[in-house]
């Protein structure tokens, strides 16, 4: 990155994926990527990245608009990312519609950080992924608050995340849009068996275009299937 140089990059896309940067340095990335102003995708999926570097990577690439539309950062440790840093980081990416932060040991209290920050405009949402996260202490409430911003949220996957049902209840409660657009929800593998059917049903059934739901392993008992299939 040193030798790539240049006041301007024309560089839209770039996948760096599937490598082993655990000692890559992440101002030098920062600064590599300020550069490229065009750039349109980024995906640093699976590449033993710990949330220093991306921290520090956040901090460099700078711009008060960034073109960005794709961010694959899944499959990394950021069990120590800046939340609030995250967050601002997204909130320059207007154009953001697709955002895959899976498999990366986020914790609820960072998720909750990034949300408080991350207000500016998520509105070209289209593709949320935080699975395979421990999030239980995630702030429902924030969670529903931030999905309403993002009125054409198409595919949302928060499968495997040691979510309650009162923190599901929380979210469905405060996520409310005019049209929704959602076609797929996966909230399988997760202990939401104290979850409320008649908010659930009524969230469903205010969701017509909903194509895909996997609600498995979840521990749901048949009393509350029966009041979402009420409802």
């Amino acid at each position: 990155m040193r030798l790539y140089v240049g006041d301007q990059l024309e560089l839209q896309d770039l996948h760096i994926n599937n490598n082993n940067f655990g000692d890559i340095d992440g101002a030098l990335l920062g600064n590599f990527l300020s550069k490229s102003r065009n750039l349109h995708t980024l995906c640093l999926d699976d590449c033993k990245l710990s949330g220093d570097v991306i921290n520090t990577m956040m901090r460099l690439y700078v711009g008060d608009q960034l073109e960005l539309q794709e961010l694959h950062i899944n499959n990394n440790n950021f069990g120590d990312i800046d939340g609030a840093l995250l967050g601002n980081f997204l909130s320059k990416s207007r154009n953001l519609h697709t955002l895959r932060l899976d498999d990366c040991k986020l914790s609820g209290g960072v998720m909750n950080e990034m949300m408080r920050v991350y207000v500016v405009d998520v509105s070209q949402l289209k593709l949320l992924n935080i699975a395979n996260n421990d999030i239980r202490s995630i702030d429902g409430n924030l969670l529903g608050n931030f999905l309403s911003k993002s009125p054409k949220l198409l595919k949302l996957y928060m499968h495997n995340c040691k979510l309650l049902g009162d923190v599901m209840n929380e979210m469905m409660r405060v996520y409310v849009v005019d049209v929704p657009q959602l076609q797929l929800l996966n909230i399988a593998n997760n202990d939401i068996g104290n979850i409320d059917g008649h908010i659930l049903g009524n969230f469903l059934s205010k969701s017509p275009k909903l194509l895909k739901l996997y609600m498995h392993a979840c521990k749901l008992p048949g009393d509350v299937m029966n009041t979402i299939l009420k409802v």
